[in-house]
């Protein structure tokens, strides 16, 4: 009798590993790794959005909340001031950026971060990252330009299993992950 293909391995997420690995599982949980990537939300968003402001020389930024958005006013890649969803937060510790959406399903790392140690440590404030002090709209380094495009540039080290689905023809990404984090699975490949 002919025996049926083995199936290709899929991607099932981190809870599924839990079932044989429940002591790792609990290790990971609220780690570094689980927290490297989150939607936003008041568990997950470090920073103050309480109509906060940050100035760097003439740029001004603002972080306020809108019932459960969280939202950035600053300049946009055509230097005009903008309002951005954040669409994830990015990092945790000792950082935290903010992903902001932009055309083309391009998710853009906000170089205004907050600085996650302790108040008596320094933290607990918005800081801009050095290599953006100075970038303004049109440059690669500014928050919207090439060289902070997470689909490009942080997505398969903080996230797990990522597809860039990126099309040259109409220079835009359908970028998709197995997991929003980076999981189990990232290091360890697909669990079935």
């Amino acid at each position: 009798t002919e025996q049926a293909a083995p199936e290709d391995p899929t991607f099932v997420g981190s809870e599924a590993c839990a079932r044989c690995h429940a002591a790792e599982h609990r290790a990971w949980t609220g780690s570094d790794h689980d927290r490297a990537m989150e939607s936003p939300s008041p568990a997950s968003v470090l920073g103050d959005f309480a109509d906060a402001t940050f100035r760097e020389g003439r740029a001004i930024t603002r972080f306020t909340r809108e019932g459960e958005r969280y939202v950035v006013t600053t300049a946009g890649p055509d230097g005009r001031e903008a309002r951005f969803e954040v669409a994830a937060t990015f990092g945790v510790d000792p950082l935290q950026q903010l992903l902001l959406p932009l055309p083309g399903g391009r998710l853009q790392a906000f170089t205004v971060a907050w600085d996650a140690r302790p108040r008596q440590d320094g933290g607990q404030r918005w800081y801009a990252l050095p290599h953006d002090a100075r970038a303004t709209p049109g440059d690669p380094f500014h928050w919207s330009g090439r060289m902070q495009g997470w689909n490009f540039m942080c997505a398969d080290c903080h996230s797990t299993f990522v597809e860039r689905r990126y099309d040259e023809r109409t220079d835009t990404f359908d970028t998709r992950s197995s997991a929003i984090d980076v999981g189990c699975e990232a290091c360890h490949g697909p669990g079935s």
